[in-house]
């Protein structure tokens, strides 16, 4: 789900999403898990080899219910479920023990994840990123997060393919080194959805 002050709402509108969140949360993967199912083999599908990373430590950022923890090909060894939504948070939690999966859920801030640095091997934000926000500091926090070796993968959410146009990934990038862009690509199905993965590789 998406992130609240970093994201550049007041806390009113932060409140507000929470709410509608926690509303929902009963519902939303009957209303939206198979969009999410599809954006994450989005992100998955990305022509490199992340088996390890993905079946290390992996941190879901705007995790919600918890989707990509029972996705097919990610078998974390411990999974962390970051979302503003307590409501959520709670299926995210009988989600990873349905599953017997290591595992915790927080609630918390993409601008200011709960978390110490170098822990993750890899990192995912799905649909919790929108085009006007303050994406190098949302990026920078998720890639401090991250092992030396590390998958970052996240997409950003347009309201149309203009809105995309001014989305500048190598200025995103550049509060962060040693990170390599494997995949960025332009999905319209997804309402002008990009999806972008880096991926970070010693002596890079």
């Amino acid at each position: 789900m998406m992130s609240g002050p970093a994201l550049g709402g007041t806390r009113t509108g932060v409140d507000d999403v929470i709410t509608w969140y926690d509303s929902i949360a009963g519902s939303y993967d009957e209303l939206y898990g198979d969009e999410q199912v599809r954006k994450i083999s989005e992100v998955l599908d990305s022509g490199f080899e992340s088996d390890v990373m993905v079946k290390g430590v992996v941190i879901d950022v705007g995790c919600g219910t918890g989707i990509l923890a029972g996705f097919r090909g990610v078998s974390p060894r411990y999974y962390v479920g970051i979302d503003l939504s307590i409501e959520m948070l709670k299926h995210a939690r009988r989600r990873l023990t349905s599953l017997g999966l290591l595992g915790d859920v927080i609630a918390g801030d993409a601008a200011a994840l709960p978390l110490r640095s170098c822990i993750a091997n890899a990192v995912f934000s799905v649909s919790v990123f929108r085009a006007g926000d303050d994406l190098r500091r949302l990026i920078s926090e998720c890639a401090r997060v991250c092992r030396e070796e590390c998958l970052l993968a996240y997409t950003v959410l347009c309201r149309n393919s203009i809105e995309c146009s001014g989305v500048r990934i190598d200025e995103i990038h550049e509060a962060i080194s040693g990170w390599r862009v494997v995949k960025t690509e332009l999905v319209r199905r997804s309402r002008e959805l990009i999806v972008v993965l880096i991926r970070k590789v010693p002596g890079v």
